[in-house]
């Protein structure tokens, strides 16, 4: 049964962490809500109006800029034609509102960065309209007055989608047939940690000039070195699979009052300290990619623990043990490092691999040069993976060799070698055909739309 996974959540709540849960719908009164809602209507009036070969789906998520949907697109010729998805990002805040100027900048940011990442592979792409479908002057184009954003549509959803589903296998209601793996096993956690450190190779050394192909994203060893260009996303957390909107890149000549202005967005919650702290944001060189390096960081840490910090989150030290030596820092993700302390750490940690913990516990380091550089951490990612994958072989075949049958995968507890089974679960149970998540708002959203409307009053609808 699945109550086991259910008391190491209890534990983790007892010791200063929540669940991630999906907890929107008690949202659906406050004000956020409501310009998104104006949003869906005037997304809907906008698209429908305009093109027979749009089809709306369901609203992904909403927030302050916006809200995001999913709309089929239908191309090639009648009796043929091809279907594929895409996300639409429709402005909600328009003139009147105290912020619409700052939504605008964030969304006309958005397009010009991802622009400039185009083609790399860990970052979500812009996406295109045949012509005869829909205007091309009418989205991802900067200098609109209202931005609206396309981007593909990501089918498996995003990381706390992700976390969602684990941490819902953990309900003891669940009948035994239905049960799945309450837990990401290390070998995906580090696959997973391995694309965000390559998303952050993207931000430090982008492509120059128009790219039309896929590339995967590396670190250039030529002769003379390349530098890392200061481009921070500063919105780095498991529900973002695309918003650069608070991307910038650093301007050694910004004056303090330009320094504060750039790191007052993000998410208070998931913020480096540099970035939280209003006397850190003005230290020399308080900001540059290691904030982006504490971003996936915590991501990870999320994605290990299943849970987040509660309010009152807490700075301590920790010692571990590098190639080099000993090393002792201040992180803030002292809950994976192993102590003196027992009641510091929940055994239910404990069998995740002390080196991944470690890791990331070094990207939440409290002071950036702390934290790993990129080339060291992602060697130390792909090292691990070839580690985790040889240890597979290796105890396949000395079961093989003793005879002894493969034991049985657990839901609930963790091996001590992680076999090709146990991924291949995880993978068919989640990542192969996860079930979508669905619009818990579909009621609410409002009733049908009219069949048409001007140009003129698109933006004006309320």
């Amino acid at each position: 049964m699945a109550c086991f996974e259910l008391t190491w959540l209890d534990s983790f709540e007892a010791s200063g962490f929540s669940p991630i849960i999906n907890s929107r719908a008690s949202a659906v009164r406050a004000n956020g809500f409501r310009r998104a809602r104006r949003a869906w209507r005037r997304s809907r009036q906008f698209f429908e109006s305009r093109s027979e070969f749009l089809a709306y789906k369901q609203v992904l998520g909403w927030g302050g800029f916006g809200v995001v949907q999913q709309w089929r697109v239908m191309e090639g010729r009648i009796g043929s034609a091809r279907e594929r998805d895409v996300a639409v990002k429709f402005p909600s805040r328009l003139d009147g509102h105290p912020k619409a100027e700052r939504s605008r900048a964030a969304s006309r940011r958005e397009i010009v960065w991802l622009r400039n990442f185009a083609g790399s592979e860990h970052i979500v792409q812009l996406a295109t309209f045949g012509e005869s479908i829909f205007p091309r002057e009418l989205y991802n184009n900067a200098i609109l007055d209202d931005p609206i954003i396309v981007v593909e549509y990501l089918r498996r959803g995003t990381l706390e989608d992700l976390i969602h589903r684990v941490v819902r296998a953990a309900d003891p209601l669940i009948p035994a047939w239905q049960e799945q793996l309450q837990f990401i096993p290390c070998r995906i956690l580090w696959r997973i940690f391995l694309c965000l450190a390559r998303a952050c190779i993207a931000l430090a050394y982008p492509v120059p000039g128009p790219v039309a192909y896929q590339h995967r994203e590396t670190i250039p060893t030529v002769a003379p070195p390349i530098f890392p260009r200061d481009i921070v996303h500063s919105d780095i957390d498991p529900s973002n699979s695309g918003r650069f909107g608070l991307t910038f890149e650093v301007d050694p000549n910004w004056t303090d009052e330009e320094k504060v202005e750039k790191l007052g967005g993000g998410k208070v919650r998931y913020v480096a300290t540099e970035q939280r702290y209003y006397d850190r944001r003005l230290e020399p060189n308080a900001f540059g990619p290691t904030m982006n390096i504490w971003g996936i960081g915590i991501t990870m840490f999320n994605l290990l623990t299943l849970s987040h910090p509660k309010d009152g989150w807490q700075l301590r030290d920790r010692l571990i043990i590098l190639p080099s030596g000993p090393f002792r820092f201040l992180t803030w993700g002292w809950y994976l490092v192993d102590s003196s302390l027992p009641s510091d750490i929940p055994p239910e940690i404990v069998p995740i691999e002390s080196r991944l913990r470690h890791l990331v516990a070094r990207c939440m380091a409290d002071l950036q040069v702390e934290r790993p550089k990129l080339h060291e951490l992602v060697a130390e990612i792909e090292q691990a993976i070839r580690d985790g994958d040889r240890a597979a072989v290796v105890e396949r075949e000395a079961l093989a060799n003793a005879g002894t049958p493969t034991p049985p995968i657990s839901t609930f507890r963790r091996p001590a070698v992680e076999s090709d089974a146990l991924v291949e679960s995880f993978r068919r149970e989640y990542l192969l055909e996860p079930v979508p998540p669905g619009d818990a708002y579909s009621g609410v959203w409002g009733r049908a739309t009219p069949a048409s409307v001007s140009a003129s009053s698109v933006f004006m609808t309320v």
